[in-house]
């Protein structure tokens, strides 16, 4: 499978399998704050997804009050377009 968002990128990634044995790649202290603080780029996994996102967000505006999303509005219209 291709990898969508190869071409741009993206405030934080998580691969999704929707599992929760072994699904962590934080530990339990550790935030959002903690990824954008230590600029990680790996992909995080389904129990972090749980534990901090709770769902997909195609807003800016309620991504930037989550600290989710970092100015990367011009990204939704090509985000769509990769999903229709």
């Amino acid at each position: 499978m291709n990898n969508v968002f190869k071409d741009f990128d993206v405030g934080v990634r998580y691969d999704l399998k929707g599992s929760v044995t072994g699904r962590d790649f934080l530990k339990p202290d550790q935030s959002l704050t903690y990824v954008a603080a230590n600029d990680i780029k790996t992909a995080l996994k389904c129990n972090d997804f749980r534990r901090l996102q709770k769902k997909i967000i195609l807003d800016e505006e309620e991504a930037k009050d989550r600290g989710t999303l970092f100015d990367k509005g011009k990204y939704r219209s090509v985000f769509r377009d990769v999903v229709k």
